[in-house]
């Protein structure tokens, strides 16, 4: 017992000895670390680049990732790491969330099956446009029911966020979708879920609750243990954040020009 007591005081201090925003990423990201723990296969997509890893790390830690550029070659601005969480240009954000929403959509359909990608919830109308979702499943809430979802990667540690705790700052996130989908989504008879999450990980109450609903029906469909699915789940979702988060570090926002094809210039000359 001291020697644990001396551990936890030992561990303590550490933590004191660390920036606010360390403080605050660690205290968000408990619970996210099953990464990790995973032996890096490419068969089953696993297996990070160096790069990737490191990154990942660097801002689980609350450190600066290596290399980083000093200017954003999108919009010209100085480039760090909220700017490359942050910045639209390039469509590298957009990529990012597409990343996780099929990750979701994958695994939904090895649970459930029957999943839909960018499903119409309404129609657009003159002036309005039309309202879509990411994802739709069947059966995950009732039988055969459908149900929408729709995915949201936070910069937690954006300035706008950084006097909040996360609880405050996903919730905020979740009730914005619900104010966007609920009611279409109960016009079709329907039922809609936030899946939100930090930059890091740190999964909003209702994806988790989601994440958990299909581990059970994939432990039935398995026979596996249902802790050992639902770490599988949290691995691949992480991974895939993981992915879309280096994006926005690493590549290019720069529109690269291509030669047409058209008229045969990509050939050359004899």
């Amino acid at each position: 017992r001291a020697s644990f007591g001396n551990l936890s005081f030992i561990r303590e201090c550490h933590f004191m000895a660390l920036t606010p925003k360390q403080q605050r990423i660690l205290n968000r990201v408990r619970g996210a670390s099953q990464w990790l723990t995973v032996v890096p296969t490419a068969t089953d997509g696993l297996d990070l680049s160096a790069d990737e890893f490191r990154d990942a790390l660097a801002l689980r830690y609350g450190r600066v990732p290596h290399n980083l550029p000093a200017h954003c070659d999108g919009c010209s601005a100085h480039f760090d790491v909220n700017h490359a969480l942050n910045c639209m240009k390039g469509g590298l954000v957009k990529r990012g969330h597409d990343s996780l929403r099929d990750a979701c959509a994958n695994l939904s359909e090895l649970a459930w099956g029957g999943v839909a990608i960018e499903p119409v919830l309404r129609e657009a109308e003159p002036g309005v446009p039309a309202l879509i979702a990411d994802i739709r499943v069947r059966g995950v809430w009732h039988h055969e029911r459908p149900a929408f979802f729709d995915t949201r990667i936070v910069n937690a540690d954006a300035v706008s966020y950084r006097n909040q705790t996360w609880d405050v700052t996903g919730q905020a996130a979740a009730q914005a979708k619900h104010a966007k989908y609920d009611r279409a989504a109960e016009d079709v008879r329907g039922s809609f879920t936030p899946l939100v999450t930090s930059c890091d990980g740190a999964l909003h109450r209702e994806f988790s609750m989601f994440l958990r609903r299909m581990a059970h029906t994939l432990e039935a469909k398995w026979s596996k243990p249902y802790s050992q699915v639902l770490g599988w789940i949290h691995i691949k979702i992480q991974i895939g954040l993981i992915r879309s988060i280096n994006l926005r570090l690493r590549s290019t926002r720069r529109r690269l020009r291509s030669l047409g094809t058209e008229d045969g210039a990509v050939v050359g000359e004899e």
